[in-house]
């Protein structure tokens, strides 16, 4: 009787560890079939946060984030998709582009050259960067033709 109870003790653990690692294969395959981003982007104390040291910037649930970067893999600013908080922003012409902080930051003021500012939500200022040539021989952003 000794030894029954014996092999109940280590059963039980055992069956414990077989049950969490099957959850565990579950959570990996939903998060490679996912493809939002947001996870914290690190930006400079010079974002317009006021912060004097580096923050991990992180992205607020209500924005769909897109990639690891925008322009670059790696860069602050990230592609956002649509939701309820951007879909008066986006144009099927242009990439609605988020930025940590307010639209002094530096990586904000490194887009504004080649798109336009078109709000702020929960602490990112949303970006509207037009795509290249969108219309062929309509013209670009200057009034003049492309060839």
């Amino acid at each position: 009787m000794g030894d029954m109870t014996m092999k109940r003790h280590w059963i039980a653990p055992l069956a414990l560890v077989l049950v969490a690692g099957c959850n565990g294969a579950d959570n990996a395959n939903t998060v490679a079939e996912n493809p939002v981003d947001n996870s914290p982007a690190l930006i400079s104390n010079d974002a317009g946060l006021g912060n004097a040291a580096d923050t991990a910037f992180v992205w607020p649930d209500t924005l769909y984030v897109v990639g690891d970067g925008y322009p670059n893999a790696g860069d602050p600013c990230r592609r956002i998709g649509e939701s309820a908080a951007t879909v008066d922003y986006l144009d099927d012409s242009a990439t609605l582009v988020g930025c940590p902080g307010d639209a002094r930051s530096v990586a904000a003021q490194a887009l504004a050259g080649s798109g336009k500012v078109v709000g702020t939500h929960e602490g990112v200022t949303l970006i509207s960067v037009p795509s290249r040539d969108a219309n062929p021989g309509i013209g670009n952003m200057t009034g003049a033709k492309s060839e």
